[in-house]
């Protein structure tokens, strides 16, 4: 069984790791990741870039990959994906962006096509060449040139002096809306949010959705714990070497992983359309799905052992105390599946640690 695994193992490094590890530099690599990360110079190719904090000032010849707490984009790339709590683009230029984030802050950009931006508060100045789609708490456009269609989903939306949309402004119709006079906006409509209403008792109503989240989040806790119990009992030298990684490796583990995660469904649909290639594709796709899913198990197991320490040394308590604590955060919204995403970056880049070490 051990050579088994090893062996798939193998073939997903080589299949899934080895075209965007073959591109990597010393100096213009395409991964960078470490607590506080800036980067000044020219990478060629995409740049996958994760930290705390991070500042991004460069040219990028290719996709930009920026994630963490604090993001900061003033350089240039061919499409930007960029995802962090605090998300700032300022003078930057792309063809399309896609952001994410709890405060998205938009100024003097210059997108070639479109834009698309979720968060809870969103403010815009810049141009769009194309078409922009987006979805907040709070959305404000000032200052803005949009050559194409606006589309928000929002509560409250303001649109400020010296915007022009030369499309169509599209909003839901119970937004709080204040529209400037000194704006240029080709036509505007609204669209009804689409709900279901049930004439139930609200408590019966409430008290049903939390008991099925309840059994929902038990069966998968459950079905994890199962899958990581047998790892253990089959490979208990993986666990050993997770249970002696120092804290240290965790933010560059979490990037690698980050890396991973983007980087293999792209080169999988590239080989996929490719006639020579579909066999590989396959293989690719279905080994991503279960290290994705084998990965929140690798990285709980980790964390939870640098938590304890030397407190608890059974390794099936270790892996049933951070599975439970993890499944319970996952039933908080948007921390849940935040704290989730980071887990299963983390696992990623840990096996891929292991792999290389060897």
């Amino acid at each position: 069984m051990k050579k088994i695994f090893k062996f798939l193992m193998v073939i997903a490094l080589v299949v899934l790791f080895n075209p965007v590890i073959a591109k990597a530099d010393s100096q213009k690599g395409l991964f960078r990741a470490d607590y506080d990360v800036t980067v000044n110079d020219e990478m060629e190719g995409s740049g996958f870039i994760a930290g705390n904090n991070v500042i991004i000032n460069n040219r990028i010849n290719g996709i930009l990959f920026g994630a963490g707490y604090s993001v900061n984009v003033t350089g240039q790339s061919d499409y930007a994906f960029v995802a962090g709590n605090e998300v700032n683009i300022k003078g930057a230029s792309f063809k399309d962006g896609f952001l994410a984030g709890q405060t998205i802050e938009i100024e003097g950009v210059e997108a070639a096509r479109d834009i698309y931006a979720a968060g809870q508060n969103i403010s815009l100045k810049g141009s769009v060449g194309r078409n922009l789609y987006i979805a907040g708490e709070s959305v404000v456009l000032e200052n803005i040139a949009i050559n194409g269609d606006v589309y928000i989903d929002s509560a409250n939306i303001t649109i400020n002096s010296d915007t022009i949309i030369n499309g169509k402004l599209s909003y839901n119709e119970d937004a709080n809306i204040v529209i400037s006079k000194m704006t240029n906006i080709g036509s505007t409509s609204t669209y009804k949010n689409q709900s279901v209403n049930f004439d139930v008792d609200p408590k019966v109503s409430l008290g049903t959705r939390i008991l099925a989240k309840l059994v929902s989040t038990l069966t998968g806790l459950l079905n994890i714990l199962v899958v990581g119990i047998l790892m253990i009992l089959l490979i208990p030298r993986l666990f050993n070497k997770l249970g002696e990684i120092k804290a240290n490796r965790l933010l560059p583990s979490f990037a690698w992983g980050l890396l991973i995660l983007v980087a293999v469904p792209i080169v999988s649909l590239i080989t996929l359309v490719t006639y020579i290639g579909v066999s590989t594709g396959i293989i690719a796709t279905v080994l991503y799905g279960v290290l994705v899913y084998l990965s929140t198990i690798l990285s709980t197991y980790t964390v939870t052992s640098l938590i304890l320490k030397d407190k608890v040394k059974n390794p099936y308590f270790i892996l049933l105390i951070g599975l439970s604590c993890l499944y319970l955060i996952k039933l908080i919204p948007f921390l849940g599946a935040l704290v989730s995403f980071v887990m299963i970056c983390l696992g990623l880049g840990l096996l891929t640690n292991l792999i290389k070490r060897k």
